[in-house]
């Protein structure tokens, strides 16, 4: 199990050379896993009609100037439970591509086991020996660009996203630290979309309040979010899983 999501990073890497042409290495990739997370984020994303899915995600932007900078990021992300990719599951890998002329394509297959990386291997290795066969090298290129031709771009910074997001907050069960967090929220400009607040302490100790936020820059996310943990009545930092429609 992949679960600080390095393997997705280092995955990402590739997909990105073959789409985008862009040279760039996984550890340029922000990169978050899945070992925070706890089973009352999966209850709540039912809830609202979403499914968790750790995901590599990459996007070409145009800025006006006419330069070219990617998005390239790997975290959990909440996706409708109606779309393909949240019925992906176990050991089986999808890539969902979006295309200029083509529109949205899925590629799904088994992407663990060692019948599946036997298969890649064997693939591979007859590669070789047709192109030695032919006495040439590189007749394709490996990352769909000639390695001559990948390109340094420059990476978006992650403070400039713009996504709703999922935030759990673990507070001491009194009264107004709901008021609080959404006056925090606010003087950020983040507006509030939902609330659930089901979950009751049995022992006086802290108890979740979750909120999904309308669109906002990961900047004021994160300003919002240190201003938040360093109220008294907040227990522990808060979990941020944001939130992506488009898949």
């Amino acid at each position: 199990v992949d679960v600080d999501g390095i393997d997705a990073a280092h995955k990402l890497t590739l997909l990105v050379a073959m789409a985008f042409g862009a040279e760039l290495t996984f550890k340029d990739i922000p990169t978050e896993g899945i070992r925070e997370l706890t089973p009352l984020d999966f209850e709540a994303a039912k809830e609202f009609g979403y499914r968790i899915k750790l995901l590599g995600i990459a996007k070409l932007r145009e800025d006006e100037d006419g330069g070219e900078r990617i998005e390239a990021r790997v975290h959990p992300t909440m996706i409708p439970a109606s779309s393909l990719l949240a019925k992906v599951d176990g050991a089986m890998n999808a890539i969902a591509v979006h295309g200029d002329a083509v529109g949205p394509t899925l590629f799904y297959g088994a992407g663990a086991g060692e019948l599946p990386t036997a298969s890649a291997v064997v693939a591979d290795t007859m590669e070789i020996a047709r192109e030695i066969r032919r006495g040439t090298a590189g007749r394709v290129a490996p990352l769909s660009y000639m390695p001559d031709a990948l390109q340094v771009k420059p990476l978006v910074p992650l403070g400039e996203l713009l996504a709703r997001s999922y935030l759990v907050f673990s507070v001491l069960d009194c009264p107004g630290v709901l008021g609080q967090i959404a006056s925090a929220l606010g003087e950020t400009g983040i507006s509030i979309e939902s609330v659930l607040q089901k979950w009751q302490s049995r022992s006086g100790g802290p108890v979740p309040i979750v909120v999904l936020t309308h669109p906002a820059r990961e900047l004021a996310i994160q300003h919002a979010l240190a201003e938040i943990d360093r109220l008294p009545e907040v227990t522990a930092p808060t979990r941020l899983v944001r939130i992506e429609e488009d898949f």
